[in-house]
C-alpha cells in the first residue's frame, strides 16, 4: 500500500513501530542526527548487520552564489578569495543537521561544481577542503575590502545557520554581510529577479542527469540559458558561453573530457560560485526492509527492495 502526503513525524514513528516500511515524502528535518547514529552507516546496528538509515551520494550540490552584476562581485579576484575563505567543512554539518526532502541534503564537502556522480567529475583541488585558507584569501583580495555585502537567505534552517557562518567567515577580508531572510518562495523569487540589490545567496541545485551538461549551463549567458532556467550569480561571460556551445556538440568520451576541462576554467578563472557540499539521499527503512539499491538519478530503486529473511 502507497499513501501519498503523510506527516513526516508521523511517517517516522510509524516506520520505527514496524507499522511502515519506508517514507517517500521524507522525514522531519532535525531527525537526521539520531536516525544516522542509531541506524546509519557506522552504527551498532549497522555493524550486526541491520542498517535502516542510508545515506547515499546524489547528483546535486550546494553553492556559494556571487552576483557578479553588482559591484562588490563583478571583478573575479574576490571571487576566488572568497572560495579560498569559506569554510567547507563548518558549512557542510549545518545541512546535515537539518535534512531536506531528498536529495537536497549536504553530504560531503566539495570544492568542485560536478557532482562525483557526473560523468567528466573531477576533484581539481583549487580550493580548501579542510579549512580555510585565511592568508592565501587575503592575498587575492588585495587587503583588507571594507564592504558590506547584502546577503539573501530562506527564513528556516540550514539555510539560516549557513548564512551565519559565511558571515563570519568572510569577516577576515573585511567583508561585513549583512543577512536578509525571506520565505523560501520569496527568497527564489528575488534571486532571480534582474538588478535585486543582494550580493550573496546559497543554493541547492539537482541536476536530474550524470551529464555534466546541465551543471555549467546555469552559468550560461542571458541569450544562451534555456527558458525556465536561472542564474543566481547572474554571469555574463562570453569566452565560458562559447565554450559551452562547443562542448554542448561533442558526444561520448570527448564531451565528458571538453567538460572536464569547462569546469576546471570556470572554477579557476572564473569563480562565480563557491560549491561547498556534495548532496546526498537520506533514507529510514524499517527493520524488515532489505536490498536497498540507490540510483543517483531516480533515487531509492524500489522495484528492488525486499523482505528480509
Amino acid at each position: 500500500m502507497f499513501t501519498i502526503g503523510v506527516d513526516r513525524t508521523r511517517a517516522l514513528h510509524e516506520i520505527e513501530a514496524g507499522r511502515a516500511d519506508y517514507a517517500l515524502d521524507g522525514l522531519p528535518s532535525d531527525a537526521a542526527p539520531l536516525l544516522d547514529a542509531r541506524f546509519g552507516p557506522d552504527s551498532k546496528a549497522a555493524r550486526a548487520g541491520h542498517q535502516q538509515y542510508f545515506i547515499s551520494p546524489a547528483g546535486a550540490a550546494r553553492w556559494l552564489h556571487m552576483n557578479t552584476s553588482r559591484p562588490l562581485f563583478s571583478h573575479v579576484r574576490l571571487r576566488r578569495a572568497v572560495n579560498f575563505a569559506i569554510d567547507r567543512p563548518g558549512l557542510v554539518p549545518a545541512g546535515q543537521r537539518f535534512a531536506e526532502i531528498n536529495p537536497f541534503n549536504a553530504g560531503e564537502p566539495t570544492a568542485d561544481y560536478l557532482p562525483p556522480s557526473t560523468d567528466g567529475a573531477a576533484d581539481f583541488h583549487l580550493y580548501p577542503m579542510n579549512r580555510p585558507d585565511l592568508r592565501r584569501a587575503r592575498r587575492i583580495a588585495g587587503g583588507p575590502v571594507h564592504a558590506t555585502a547584502v546577503m539573501y537567505t530562506p527564513n528556516v534552517p540550514p539555510w539560516l545557520q549557513e548564512a551565519q557562518i559565511i558571515r563570519r567567515d568572510l569577516k577576515p577580508l573585511g567583508i561585513d554581510v549583512r543577512v536578509e531572510a525571506f520565505p523560501v518562495g520569496e527568497f527564489f523569487g528575488r534571486i532571480v529577479r534582474p538588478g535585486e540589490p543582494f550580493d550573496l545567496a546559497v543554493s541547492g541545485w539537482n541536476f536530474g542527469t550524470t551529464d555534466p551538461d546541465p551543471a555549467l549551463d546555469i552559468f550560461a549567458g542571458n541569450a544562451s540559458r534555456p527558458s525556465g532556467t536561472a542564474d543566481f550569480s547572474f554571469l555574463e561571460n562570453r569566452a565560458f558561453d562559447r565554450k559551452l556551445k562547443e562542448a554542448e556538440m561533442l558526444s561520448g568520451p570527448r564531451r565528458y573530457r571538453a567538460y572536464r576541462r569547462l569546469a576546471f576554467w570556470l572554477e579557476r578563472d572564473v569563480a562565480p560560485a563557491a560549491a561547498f557540499a556534495t548532496d546526498a539521499s537520506r533514507d529510514f527503512f524499517s527493520t524488515r526492509m532489505g536490498c536497498q539499491v540507490y540510483q543517483p538519478v531516480y533515487g531509492i530503486d524500489l522495484g528492488a527492495l525486499c523482505l528480509r529473511g
